[in-house]
C-alpha cells in the first residue's frame, strides 16, 4: 500500500491534476483516474482494487459537485469502511469549494478537512504536505520532477527541436541560461 488515491468529481479535475503533479514532484506515488485509467478498463473494478490493495491514504476532493455524485461518495464510503477496519484515518478530506459540513453526507460531516478553498491551493497543499509527513506517507521517487514529466505528459510533448515560446508581452527565441523575474 504505497500510493495516495485522489478521489474527485470531473468538475474538480483541475485541482486533481495539479495535486497529482505536485505530490509526484514531492516523491509520492499517486493514483489519479485521469492518469491511470486506460480505454476499455472497467473503472469500478480497477478503482476498487486500487483503493483496497494499493492505497496508503485517500485524498477526497470534496465539493458541492462531488458530494452530489454517486461515484465519489461510493469511494469515500469505501475509504471510511477501510479506515474503520484498519483502525486508521484512511480518508483525508480536502474542501475544494467551501462546502459546509451540513451539505455533506452524514458519514463525512464530523471529519476535519483541509481547506483548498479559503486562501487558495498553496496553503492547502502546505497543510496536506505536513499531514502526509506526520503520518509517514511512503515516498519512492527521489527525482519526482523528472518522473512526473515522463509519466504524466503526453508523448512527444518534450521535443529536442527549438520552438517559439510566447509570454503575454515578449516573444522568446531561446531560453537563456539564467532567468530573472521582475514585478
Amino acid at each position: 500500500m504505497n500510493h495516495l488515491f485522489i478521489s474527485y468529481a470531473l468538475e474538480d479535475a483541475a485541482l486533481a491534476r495539479w495535486l497529482t503533479l505536485k505530490l509526484t514532484i514531492e516523491g509520492y506515488h499517486v493514483w489519479c483516474f485521469e492518469f491511470q485509467m486506460l480505454g476499455g478498463e472497467s473503472f469500478p473494478k480497477e478503482i476498487g482494487a486500487a483503493i483496497k490493495q494499493q492505497t496508503f491514504r485517500m485524498l477526497a476532493l470534496i465539493s458541492r459537485k462531488s458530494a452530489a455524485k454517486p461515484n465519489p461518495v461510493k469511494e469515500w464510503t469505501l475509504a471510511l469502511a477501510l479506515g474503520q477496519e484498519r483502525k486508521i484515518d484512511f480518508l483525508i478530506p480536502l474542501n475544494v469549494d467551501g462546502i459546509r459540513s451540513t451539505e455533506l453526507p452524514w458519514t463525512l460531516s464530523d471529519i476535519n478537512w483541509i481547506s483548498f478553498h479559503s486562501g487558495g491551493w498553496a496553503p492547502g497543499f502546505k497543510q496536506l504536505f505536513a499531514r502526509l509527513e506526520k503520518i509517514g506517507a511512503p515516498k519512492g521517487r527521489d527525482r519526482g520532477s523528472v518522473i512526473s514529466a515522463r509519466d504524466y505528459l503526453p508523448e512527444n510533448v518534450l521535443l529536442p527541436a527549438p520552438e517559439t515560446l510566447f509570454s503575454n508581452t515578449v516573444a522568446f527565441r531561446a531560453i537563456p541560461a539564467t532567468l530573472k523575474g521582475y514585478r
